[in-house]
């Protein structure tokens, strides 16, 4: 079990820095709980189940708020992996 949680802000629009003035407000905010969590390039699961020495099932979940639509967007993956 790996529950991690994060929050993201957007500082650079069309290829610009934000004024100091935006980057404190809500503005590009998002707020995630769930499988964010990363080991270099690998993507944490929320729950892994091993089916033997080599196998394992994976499931990620992450739910996400977004301050500027006011919504909350949810991801859902299953997968299996192989560890050698």
């Amino acid at each position: 079990f790996n529950l991690g949680g994060g929050v993201a802000k957007t500082v650079m629009q069309a290829g610009l820095w934000q004024p100091a003035g935006e980057l404190l407000s809500q503005e590009g905010l998002v707020v995630a709980v769930g499988s964010v969590q990363r080991r270099a390039l690998r993507p944490l699961p929320l729950v892994r189940v091993y089916l033997g020495e080599s196998w394992a099932l994976e499931g990620h979940v992450t739910i996400a708020y977004v301050y500027r639509t006011a919504s909350v967007e949810e991801t859902y993956l299953l997968g299996i992996s192989l560890d050698f």
